[in-house]
């Protein structure tokens, strides 16, 4: 015992250790939970109001039983501002509102009316939420949005943010978040992108929820009438610039732009009649695994030509003649030529139909602005100043694109 003892006193830091097990240990086991003085918030609804704004929360409700379930509901609050909107649900709750678990933000698409930084101005300087909160644009208001997901999330193993967080990958989608969305809008570009989401009546197939006109109420149960909803993520993007809507390009358009955008990787890619040694008159249909973009910029006669090499990693997925579909297995079949001659054509022509987009918006999605000063930006600047309106620069650079095919 005395060995211990003397062990004890020649490492000071057990002794350290504890005291501080003592001092906060035992205090720690009499405190309550925190579960039961905040409010989990993993949604924001942010709706405009008469006076100011309507926050909507989808909360998080733990529950202690043996079977660990999640169960929501929807709590609305209104206030002059947002922070006090946040109060008065505080109030309603009875408990802290926390906002460091928000995972989706869901604004109405009235706030793109006007410049959407003034509207979002808290949540991006609040340092609770995460950057990373993905920004979401509804065609109804946010609290009924809210309400169908409250509805999908207790019912479905689909969340909401599992369905936004898609879009980060998917090459027919934008990923926008809290800090995509700041560093486009604040950056040279002023360019900002968020994805549209849909609330439909739903045909009964598919995910839907269950929704009545009473469910505004801030508990979101419904006694009323019902209809069935649902959440559509159809791709559409909404493009602001300078915070201010510009316009909405469908999912056949981003993927246009985003074919000149290392971001997204992951689609399929569909080429029209066909044929050769193999194949009359096909659709051929390739799965895309990966794609890799690199830029490459030089300067000619104070222009700046940009040389966008696209690499895909694909693979032959489905053959159809125009008579039916090939039975054979495709999976044998190699990529030859001449398929990967048209798979160049058809990429180059959704790259240039993209780069068409941008400079009829005059919306630099890709960041060409980043890329071209990166590489010379005394040349840029130069070139900028050479410009009767230096805001419309994508009208007079120069892109070249090339597109290497690897079969996978």
């Amino acid at each position: 015992m005395r060995y211990y003892i003397r062990q004890l006193f020649k490492t000071p830091m057990l002794l350290i250790f504890a005291l501080m097990t003592l001092i906060f240990g035992f205090t720690a086991l009499g405190m309550r939970a925190e579960v039961n003085e905040y409010a989990v918030v993993t949604a924001l609804g942010v709706d405009m109001a008469d006076d100011g704004y309507e926050l909507s929360f989808l909360t998080f409700i733990p529950i202690a039983q043996q079977t660990f379930t999640e169960q929501y509901k929807v709590v609305t609050a209104k206030g002059k501002s947002m922070a006090e909107a946040i109060d008065f649900a505080g109030l309603r709750m009875g408990r802290q509102v926390g906002l460091s678990h928000i995972k989706v933000i869901v604004l109405n698409s009235e706030l793109l009316n006007d410049d959407l930084s003034t509207h979002i101005d808290f949540l991006l300087r609040n340092k609770q939420i995460s950057t990373s909160a993905k920004l979401v644009c509804c065609d109804s208001t946010a609290k009924e949005f809210l309400i169908s997901a409250q509805k999908l999330d207790n019912a479905s193993s689909v969340k909401i943010s599992d369905l936004v967080s898609f879009n980060l990958d998917h090459i027919f989608a934008a990923d926008s978040s809290l800090e995509t969305y700041a560093k486009g809008t604040f950056g040279p570009t002023g360019v900002g992108l968020i994805s549209l989401l849909h609330l439909e009546k739903s045909d009964g197939e598919g995910l839907a929820a269950t929704m009545s006109d009473s469910q505004s109420q801030s508990s979101g149960q419904s006694s009323g009438g019902q209809e069935t909803k649902e959440i559509i993520n159809s791709g559409d993007t909404a493009i602001l610039k300078d915070g201010k809507l510009v316009t909405t390009l469908n999912a056949d358009q981003m993927r246009d732009c985003n074919f000149l955008h290392g971001v997204c990787t992951i689609c399929s890619l569909e080429i029209d009649h066909f044929s050769d040694k193999d194949f009359t008159d096909a659709t051929l249909s390739f799965e895309i695994f990966d794609k890799t973009i690199s830029y490459k910029v030089v300067f000619e006669n104070g222009t700046p030509i940009v040389c966008v090499n696209t690499k895909l990693s694909l693979k032959l997925g489905e053959v159809k003649n125009s008579d039916g579909q090939i039975t054979k297995n495709v999976e044998l079949f190699v990529i030859s030529k001449s398929a990967e001659k048209a798979i160049e054509q058809k990429v180059k022509k959704y790259m240039a139909d993209g780069l068409e987009i941008m400079r009829d918006n005059n919306t630099d999605i890709v960041d060409f602005y980043t890329i071209i000063h990166n590489t010379n930006p005394k040349a840029f600047k130069n070139f900028l100043n050479s410009l009767e309106n230096s805001d419309e620069y994508l009208s007079h650079i120069v892109v070249k694109a090339s597109v290497d095919v690897m079969a996978k």
